[in-house]
């Protein structure tokens, strides 16, 4: 992981953990509307519920939105795309239209796993600053088929691969994650709410559960949904 990915991470983390702790006390006495999704504690099998409270912003909150506009439209390109390859504007395009077409036949049931191992397979990890030269960009698909990306544009890519295939805003959301055993920032994606959720990651093709991940402490989360703070409720 480069410096400049770090530093980046660090000021991400930084800015959302203080927005968290002025609404610790909000959030504690308003968790019957919360919506309560589990996450492993730091401590061996021990155990605590992260309340996530919806709020009309996160700090990523422009740079989802410039990156979900054009996302939307490459939707209409890909549904193209996957109907008449000779139709393909661009190489991140026909890639994209591959991978959704090749999914497309795995049974639900496998499915998550199948789009996790397959956008790590195909996605080259490279930084935001190497890429685009400046710190922080969150790439639509068509821009991370052609150029790889960071651990965001993963998580992004995956998000509208499966929106792709028919899974809804609802379920799905980009989570900041802080990491636990390096206190380094992270971003994945979640699919699912409260103890159903599921944690989709760049770091491993393995799907896991969030209610009992211990790798990672919730910040923020964002979709086409809406954005989210998170904090212990203990």
């Amino acid at each position: 992981m480069s410096s400049v990915y770090r530093s980046k991470m660090r000021h991400v983390t930084r800015t959302a953990l203080g927005i968290v702790f002025s609404l610790t006390a909000l959030v504690t006495t308003q968790t019957t509307t919360a919506d309560a999704l589990t996450w492993g504690a730091a401590r061996q099998s021990t155990s605590f519920l992260s309340y996530s409270l919806a709020v009309g912003r996160v700090g990523a909150t422009a740079s989802w939105n410039r990156s979900s506009r054009i996302a939307r439209s490459e939707l209409s390109s890909l549904k193209r795309c996957m109907g008449n390859p000779a139709s393909c504007s661009s190489r991140g395009l026909r890639i994209w239209a591959e991978t959704v077409n090749q999914l497309a036949s795995i049974p639900a049931a496998r499915r998550l796993a199948a789009v996790n191992s397959a956008i790590n397979k195909v996605g080259r990890y490279r930084s935001d600053a190497a890429v685009y030269g400046v710190p922080d960009y969150w790439a639509s698909p068509v821009e991370f088929f052609t150029n790889g990306g960071d651990c965001e544009d993963f998580a992004l890519a995956k998000y509208w691969t499966l929106k792709a295939l028919g899974a809804r805003s609802e379920d799905m959301r980009v989570v900041v994650v802080k990491i636990r055993s390096s206190s380094e920032g992270h971003a994945l994606l979640q699919v699912g709410r409260s103890n159903g959720a599921h944690l989709m990651d760049n770091r491993t093709n393995a799907v896991s559960r969030a209610a009992v991940d211990r790798r990672y402490a919730p910040i923020y989360a964002v979709s086409n949904a809406g954005s989210w703070l998170y904090v212990a409720a203990n």
